[in-house]
């Protein structure tokens, strides 16, 4: 048996008077049945001893009375009768064992009155408490740890002080470090925009077309990349909402609160749960106290109705041997058979003395032992009675406390990210769909100037092909080049128009958070390509009109030449006619007659 055990064992009764009393019970019993047996020999003696043994016979009736009451007054039982601590337990039915108790009654007592005071500060301050008194107060949280169960899934001290930290956690850092990964793949993509631009700037300030153009797309692509960046921020925020995270600042919040709420749940049920065991045991040893109690009083009234009926009988054997005495020589048979009976009665008397006497010591020894085991269950109620006072002050901090935690601020939060993050991406995509459209009506204005020196080229190859000049190969040459030049410029402005497809996918796909921005804001929403697209098409027309004037010119001058070789070639036609008919004219003419 360990050393709590035996701390809170029950404590079997002592009889330090045990040997004193066998002596006493011994003298007793001695006693009566020396009378008894004296009482025979002299009644077997009657005849021999008739004159001189009747009148001390007689006589001595009354010590007789006088040795069965002091027999009924001194004599007790004082010896074990069975009852250990377990044969109680088991007896009165105990759930609860001995090493439970033990355990319980070993626990550090708590302070239940300085742990409601920490969480009612806790709970109440409006303020962030000094980290100091803080760390303090949760240190002394910890006393709750031997009073908890011990399958809890997180420490009451540990989840309390968790409930109130949260409540001063910085969001807007604790989201930009989630998103600090991609903020680092931004400023990577924003300084080669920078580098970009810089090109940019150099190839357009030394006036090299290729190197500008060159220097123009890598920019778009630039941007491109820029703007492909700040849509995965938004697509982060946007996309499965920040808070439904698993690793996430929103899902250790979420995990705090159903920590929070399963702890105190599991504590409480614990709680009640022993609690209850032990009010059980409680019952029981009452229910098996008054049943040994109606044991005891029935046995008790047995043995009384018992002990009257002998002692009223031994009086009456006296009264009859009294009375016999005087008639002995006439009745010596009788005087024997009557003390021979005065034998039998008075060992009836000893053996429900000496049962009687046990069965008292064993109820007393019953009562001392449960008794004790009262008293070890209302020292454990008397604990759980503290510790339920304490469970409903936890129980309204949890509640509180979690209804505390910063959801709508998260949100809010993530509304201002998103705006933030928004008026970036729309700057990045500005710049992108501007820097687009600008090489797309460079190259539009190319692609015109290209279809009209072809169209030039092939008026002038055709000329030279009906006049035969000798520069109509590089006429045809110099269209073939032409037509090249052509499919480039159509090929880049395909490239163009595509990249800038691509770009507004990126827009749709954080159109949302965009147009929510605005909203908030309360400002109408304008698509850069509908901005830009004003400005193109006023580009477009100053150009148009330029171009016109030219062509018109262009055109005119071509069309006197077309005039010019008509003229020739219908001269040229003219010619050719006479003189065909001048040559048939000739043939026609009839031959000179020969002499």
């Amino acid at each position: 048996m360990t050393v709590y055990h035996e701390q809170f064992a029950l404590v079997p009764p002592q009889y330090p008077r045990r040997a004193v009393q066998e002596a006493e019970n011994h003298r007793a019993l001695a006693a009566l049945y020396e009378l008894v047996e004296n009482a025979i020999a002299t009644a077997e003696n009657y005849v021999a001893y008739t004159e001189g043994r009747l009148v001390p016979l007689s006589s001595r009736g009354s010590e007789l009375l006088a040795a069965s009451k002091e027999l009924r007054e001194r004599y007790r039982h004082e010896a074990p009768c069975g009852w250990t601590e377990q044969k109680v337990m088991q007896h009165c039915e105990q759930e609860v064992t001995v090493e439970e108790m033990a355990e319980l009654l070993l626990r550090p007592p708590l302070d239940v009155a300085g742990i409601r005071s920490i969480l009612r500060t806790l709970q109440e301050t409006r303020t962030q408490l000094p980290r100091g008194r803080f760390l303090l107060m949760r240190d002394n949280l910890s006393a709750l740890k031997p009073h908890q169960p011990p399958d809890l899934a997180r420490d009451l001290s540990d989840v309390c002080g968790a409930l109130y930290e949260i409540q001063y956690v910085d969001l807007m850092a604790e989201l930009r470090a989630e998103l600090s990964e991609l903020d680092g793949e931004r400023d990577k993509v924003q300084e080669k925009l920078k580098d970009a631009i810089h090109l940019y700037e150099r190839a357009v300030a030394k006036g090299d077309v290729v190197e500008v153009e060159r220097a123009h797309r890598q920019l778009i692509a630039a941007r491109y990349e820029f703007v492909n960046a700040c849509a995965k921020l938004m697509h982060q925020i946007l996309g499965e909402d920040m808070a439904s995270q698993e690793s996430g600042f929103a899902a250790e919040m979420e995990a705090l609160r159903r920590d929070a709420a399963d702890s105190i749940s599991r504590f409480a049920e614990a709680l009640h749960e022993r609690r209850q065991a032990f009010r059980n045991d409680l019952h029981n040893c009452d229910k098996k106290r008054l049943e040994e109690d109606g044991n005891h009083q029935k046995c008790l009234e047995v043995y009384n109705a018992e002990e009257r009926e002998t002692a009223a009988q031994i009086g009456q054997i006296v009264e009859q041997k009294k009375k016999l005495v005087e008639e002995l020589r006439q009745k010596a048979r009788e005087l024997r058979d009557i003390t021979l009976k005065q034998k039998e009665m008075v060992e009836a008397q000893v053996r429900a003395k000496r049962a009687e006497e046990e069965r008292v010591t064993a109820y007393n020894e019953f009562v001392n032992m449960e008794e004790q085991q009262k008293h070890r269950l209302l020292r454990c109620l008397a604990y759980f009675d503290g510790m339920e006072e304490l469970t409903a002050d936890l129980r309204s901090y949890v509640d509180e406390m979690v209804t505390r935690i910063p959801q709508q601020n998260l949100r809010q939060v993530l509304d201002q990210l998103n705006d933030i993050e928004a008026e970036v991406f729309m700057n990045a995509y500005g710049g992108f769909v501007s820097c687009c459209g600008e090489l797309t009506v460079k190259k539009m204005h190319r692609l015109d100037t290209l279809e009209r020196q072809a169209r030039l080229l092939e008026h002038n190859r055709d000329s030279a092909m009906e006049s035969l000049d000798p520069n109509m190969s590089n006429y045809r040459l110099e269209l073939d080049d032409i037509i090249e030049q052509m499919k480039g410029v159509s090929g880049v402005i395909n490239a163009l128009n595509a990249t800038q497809d691509a770009g507004e996918q990126l827009f749709q796909s954080v159109e949302k958070g965009v147009l929510a921005k605005y909203e908030r804001s309360g400002t109408p929403f304008v698509h850069p390509l509908q901005e830009y697209g004003i400005k193109s098409v006023e580009e477009r027309n100053r150009f148009v009109d330029r171009s016109m004037h030219y062509v018109e010119n262009e055109e005119r001058k071509v069309l006197e030449k077309r005039n010019v070789l008509n003229r020739m070639r219908q001269a040229v036609e003219e010619d050719e006619a006479a003189t065909e008919s001048a040559i048939r004219n000739l043939n026609e003419e009839p031959a000179a007659p020969e002499y």
